[in-house]
């Protein structure tokens, strides 16, 4: 009983009857009751341990598969792994690469040897001493040299060698730290030198200083309407208050993002948390997840899974932070750039109507004395052009005169070449009248003789029709009395049969002994069979057959290769066909029965 259903258990549970249900159980069993009957409990707890071992072996089971289970995932995970580490070390070494392939100066060569000299001092120093201390020990050990004295100053020396050794390391410590503490001061320069409007750490405002002021080329621009740049400086304005509303509003937005450096953690376990998630890219569509949260895992033990996937959310937001400012500040310094381009071509507009304008004043003045000037010479002119004129006119009108009494001769001409053409066409068509009317006498004659012709034709298939109606209902009549004949013709018949059937029919009782006995025909075969051979047989077939039997069948040999070919399941390709072909019979057939129908 499981614990579920324990209450249950406890409730239903009746304590009181178990003494009845004993004296019931005595009582039917001396009076042989088969109500109550006696437990076989060895062959239960045979039962119970067999069940409670097929069940451990299934649970062993499902272990085992659940183990499996597990290998399998984890070596799938191991070789993915190897794949994405297999494509960072190709990557780190073409970087590599790339950095020894560089030129090395002077200065750079000048430094690598004195960081040289400076490793081997610093071996001479340290290590070399422990290594003779070390050498020295293990000659005399093995010379059993050592004396009771001298394990003393042994001891002694040893001592002074760890303290030194400790200084040293303290030292090397120090200035690791020192060292550590100078790369780091260089890479924040640099990432600040790469993207200089990224630093989020930053209390004091949200757009940068040298953004906040209107550009000074305005103010220094010539501009001709003093309204054209103040209305310059409020659309600056304008912008800058949209966008850094807007880069407020996502502040406010990701605060609890921001206000957390590195996400509450440490800066080298921020950056192996960046290294390690920049292994799996983004392109990834399947596993990338399961595979860093697991690389993560294994690589950065003493942060539990919950507090890894929190922080990567948190990464997550703060690059989603990131990239959304990068994107409204580029696209700010965008925008100014194109509005101080369009300020710029307003400016030069107005100044180039400004000068158009003053052009267009004193080229006013040029334009009235020229076309004084102009006056005096068109006035000239249009007396010359009128004298021009008036002689074009006489001229003109002498070449119309000319061109008319040409004009009448030739439609003169023209009429009489249509006069002639009308009379021919009067005839054509007085012509063409007569061969018609002509043409129409002879079809109307023509008509009238076909249709006399098919009158008489008409006349003639209605006779026909009329016959061989006649002739069918006296086929029809001649078939009824036919089939009325036929059918009297079979009830004779069936009564002649029925009288036939009666006479023949076998009024016998059952017998089925005699079912059992054989017949006389059987009895008569038998004795045909132990007869000679040289007696006829008893009994000889109904009527003669004259066909084919299957043995001459079988021995034409088309039958025997048509029936293998079916069997290889080929008879209906080419090769069958022309094997078929090929085939003779075993008899020529006769020259009457050759066919010439497609000769």
């Amino acid at each position: 009983m499981s614990g579920r259903n324990l209450k249950e258990f406890l409730r239903n549970h009746r304590a009181d009857s178990d003494k009845s249900l004993v004296a019931k159980a005595v009582v039917a069993s001396e009076r042989g009751w088969k109500t109550y009957g006696n437990v076989d409990y060895d062959s239960l707890d045979a039962d119970l341990k067999s069940m409670k071992a097929a069940a451990s072996r299934s649970f062993g089971k499902m272990r085992k598969v659940a183990q499996l289970t597990k290998r399998r995932r984890a070596e799938e995970l191991r070789k993915r792994h190897y794949v994405i580490w297999l494509r960072e070390s190709q990557r780190l070494a073409s970087i590599e690469k790339k950095c020894f392939t560089f030129s090395i100066d002077d200065e750079t060569r000048a430094l690598e040897e004195k960081y040289a000299r400076n490793r081997i001092d610093f071996r001479e120093a340290t290590v070399k001493p422990i290594l003779e201390l070390r050498d020295d020990l293990m000659t005399s050990m093995k010379n059993n040299k050592i004396e009771n004295g001298d394990g003393t100053r042994i001891l002694e020396q040893v001592e002074l060698v760890k303290i030194q050794q400790e200084s040293v390391l303290t030292l090397l410590n120090e200035e690791e730290k020192d060292v550590i503490g100078e790369i780091e001061m260089i890479l924040s320069e640099i990432e600040e030198e790469e993207s200089p409007d990224c630093d989020l750490s930053e209390e004091s405002g949200v757009l940068l200083p040298e953004d906040k002021v209107v550009p000074l080329e305005i103010f220094h621009w010539i501009c001709s309407d003093e309204n054209l740049r103040h209305a310059a400086v409020h659309e600056f304005e304008i912008l800058d208050s949209k966008y850094a509303l807007c880069l407020e509003k996502l502040r406010e937005k990701y605060s609890d993002v921001i206000c957390s450096l590195n996400g509450g953690w440490s800066r080298e376990d921020h950056w192996r948390f960046c290294v390690l998630l920049e292994q799996y890219p983004t392109t990834m569509t399947s596993w990338r997840r399961c595979l860093y949260i697991d690389r993560l895992q294994k690589e950065m033990p003493q942060w539990s899974r919950s507090q890894l996937v929190e922080h990567e959310q948190w990464y997550l937001a703060w690059c989603f932070y990131v990239k959304r400012r990068q994107a409204y500040l580029s696209s700010w310094r965008r925008n100014r750039r194109d509005l101080l381009a369009r300020v710029k071509i307003a400016f030069e507009e107005a100044w180039l109507e400004n000068e158009a304008a003053q052009e267009v004043v004193q080229s006013r003045e040029e334009q009235k004395a020229i076309c004084a000037r102009l006056s005096q010479k068109l006035a000239e002119l249009r007396r010359k052009k009128m004298e021009m004129m008036q002689v074009e006119e006489e001229m003109a009108e002498k070449r119309r005169e000319a061109e008319l009494e040409e004009l009448e001769r030739v439609e003169e001409r023209r009429r009489k070449e249509r006069d002639y053409q009308k009379k021919k066409l009067d005839d054509y068509y007085c012509e063409r009248e007569r061969k018609r009317k002509e043409d129409e006498a002879t079809n109307a004659a023509r008509l009238e003789a076909l249709r006399a012709e098919m009158d008489e034709l008409t006349a003639r298939d209605k006779k026909r029709i009329a016959f061989r109606r006649a002739e069918y209902e006296k086929k029809l009549a001649a078939k009824r009395e036919a089939e009325i004949a036929d059918i009297d013709e079979k009830k004779a018949k069936e009564k002649r049969l029925q009288k036939l059937r009666d006479q023949v029919y076998v009024s016998v009782d059952r017998d089925l002994d005699r079912a059992m006995r054989p017949t006389k025909a059987s009895a008569l075969r038998d004795v045909g069979a132990e007869s000679p051979p040289s007696s006829p047989p008893l009994q000889m077939p109904l009527f003669p057959m004259y066909t084919y039997t299957s043995e001459k069948i079988l021995s034409d040999r088309r039958v025997r290769v048509e029936a293998a070919l079916r069997q290889a399941n080929i008879l209906g390709s080419d090769y069958a066909r022309s094997t078929l072909a090929r085939v003779r019979p075993p008899q020529p057939p006769r020259k009457d029965q050759t066919s010439n129908l497609f000769k």
